[in-house]
């Protein structure tokens, strides 16, 4: 194995991939077999890792040389592409499989297709404004919340859509901020990314209307459920929310202003870390008064 891997693949940059099924399981309020919960999340955890990797190996043919800022890059650390290749086919595989024991083949599929064209060419949806956000929304957000509720039988209803509306358009403006950090790099390697597309002026106006946005959707969610535990995520946009403001006051300064959109993409992390750590406890906690009942 190629040790400098380790130095390339960082965990806590796919964490909030969870959330997703913590909020399906509170949503719900069914709490399904053990096995199987285990098995869906780690189909979809190892569909997020094929994902990233068929990205770092894609990037490093063009955007890497772009960015000497992006120190998670395979080339930075020597990793060989060939390895990387390798272990996409690997993780791709046993994601389909896992999800394929559930009855959720055709997620797997969707899922995987989505997210490997985001990157891959000649399609590569990540160089084509607006499906790149969408390609990355679905694979992250609405197919494991939407899994869940199949999994357990639970219907859609108008709260789910409300839920998803929320959570997703607080998802796209988290993509955004990590689009913007990468703007330069993108551009030069003549990659039209939405955030391109709109430039970075432009580009933190969007972070801040959907931030805005779906703040305003995540407080009419908690009136209507009662659940107050999406508050971490209502905090977490309003962050975003908080940052495109400051943003717009510098904008003129170029430096700046990317400055604040690298430094926006690392606090996102980090603030979307401790969101989902929180809700993780919330789960665990309703989860074992659950069990003892």
């Amino acid at each position: 194995m190629n040790l400098n891997w380790l130095k390339v693949f960082r965990l806590k940059e796919i964490l909030p991939g969870a959330a997703p099924f913590f909020l399906a399981v509170l949503d719900t309020n069914v709490w399904p077999n053990w096995g199987q919960f285990l098995i869906l999340v780690g189909g979809f955890y190892l569909l997020f890792i094929s994902s990233f990797l068929i990205n770092e190996y894609v990037d490093s043919f063009d955007t890497d040389k772009f960015n000497a800022e992006r120190g998670k890059a395979i080339t930075k650390h020597a990793v060989s592409r060939k390895f990387t290749l390798a272990a996409f086919f690997t993780a791709s595989f046993f994601s389909t499989l896992l999800l394929f024991l559930l009855g959720q083949l055709w997620v797997a599929l969707i899922g995987l297709t989505l997210l490997t064209l985001y990157s891959a060419k000649p399609v590569r949806l990540k160089a084509r404004p607006f499906l790149d956000l969408a390609a990355v929304t679905i694979g992250f957000v609405l197919l494991p919340y939407l899994s869940y509720h199949l999994l357990v039988g639970q219907n859609i209803t108008g709260i789910t859509a409300l839920t998803l509306a929320f959570f997703s358009l607080g998802f796209v403006a988290i993509d955004l901020v990590a689009e913007g950090a990468d703007f330069w790099a993108d551009k030069r390697a003549s990659l039209k990314t939405t955030a391109v597309l709109l430039g970075e002026y432009k580009n933190l106006l969007a972070i801040q209307f959907l931030s805005l946005t779906s703040a305003f959707l995540g407080i009419l969610t908690i009136i209507l459920t009662g659940h107050w535990w999406y508050f971490y995520v209502v905090a977490a946009v309003f962050f975003l929310f908080t940052a495109a403001q400051f943003g717009l006051t510098i904008y003129k300064d170029k430096d700046r202003l990317h400055e604040l959109l690298r430094t926006g993409e690392r606090f996102g992390v980090f603030i979307s870390d401790i969101g989902t750590g929180i809700l993780f406890l919330i789960w665990l906690v309703t989860a074992t008064k659950n069990w003892l009942l």
